[in-house]
């Protein structure tokens, strides 16, 4: 009976060794692959502000992105306080997004926006990255998101508990339309995060009808998120709206 009992033991053993190996080769390779996207494009790190990064930059040119930004709250259920909150200097877009959770407590400590000016003729300005809990090694980040050029964030959506497991950023194409400067095109994605499931917990969508947003006019300024024991559960999205 002895000889039956130990071989599953073993078995099991053997199996939680190759699959925290596994676990542990795929999280490298997936910090791998950020720290890639992380150097893809050139950037300006801001020093991080205690009242965000409004004071970074005075605005190049005319503001052609609405100062009035609308919190919009992305709810999985559960209220409470946000953990990291960021938002960008007048007339900036954010264009990209990364972020980490501490494991040990399970509470977002780590945000990392970038944000571009938008001109008035649709083009944008350098792209900035401003840290939220002090500047870290990228390697550290546990999901890393941006957009290409001539594109600005439109939708987010994030999942995780005790590490971001999940970060689609959606982006649009910004151009002058005439004298118009909107977005265009149907949204593309980036997904990054230690999983990319696809499984986000909170989701930031700007065709909710209750936000009675312009589809084609609306940008973000602001992006707040929290977790709590069932994963994350509250993210803020302060919108603007170009003129």
């Amino acid at each position: 009976m002895l000889k039956k009992t130990r071989t599953p033991f073993i078995l099991s053993a053997l199996i939680v060794l190759f699959s925290c190996s596994d676990h542990d080769d795929t999280d490298s390779l997936r910090k791998q692959q950020i720290l890639k996207d992380w150097n893809a494009v050139d950037f300006t790190v801001v020093k991080e502000l205690p009242d965000g990064a409004k004071a970074a930059h005075v605005a190049p040119g005319g503001l052609i992105v609405d100062t009035q930004e609308v919190p919009v709250i992305a709810s999985g259920g559960a209220g409470g306080t946000l953990e990291v909150y960021q938002t960008v200097p007048p007339g900036y877009v954010v264009t990209g997004l990364g972020a980490l959770i501490a494991s040990s407590t399970n509470n977002y400590t780590k945000l990392v926006i970038e944000y571009r000016y938008l001109n008035a003729n649709g083009t944008l300005g350098p792209r900035f990255r401003v840290w939220q809990g002090g500047e870290i090694p990228v390697a550290s980040l546990e999901a890393w998101t941006y957009c290409p050029d001539n594109t600005v964030a439109w939708k987010i959506g994030v999942g995780g508990k005790y590490d971001v497991y999940n970060m689609d950023l959606y982006y649009r194409t910004i151009a002058l339309s005439g004298t118009t400067v909107k977005l265009t095109g149907t949204p593309s994605y980036m997904r990054s995060g230690l999983r990319q499931d696809g499984i986000n917990q909170v989701i930031y969508t700007p065709e909710n009808p209750n936000y009675g947003l312009d589809l084609d006019k609306t940008v973000i300024q602001g992006v707040g998120l929290m977790a709590n024991n069932s994963g994350t559960s509250l993210m803020q999205i302060d919108a603007g709206k170009l003129q």
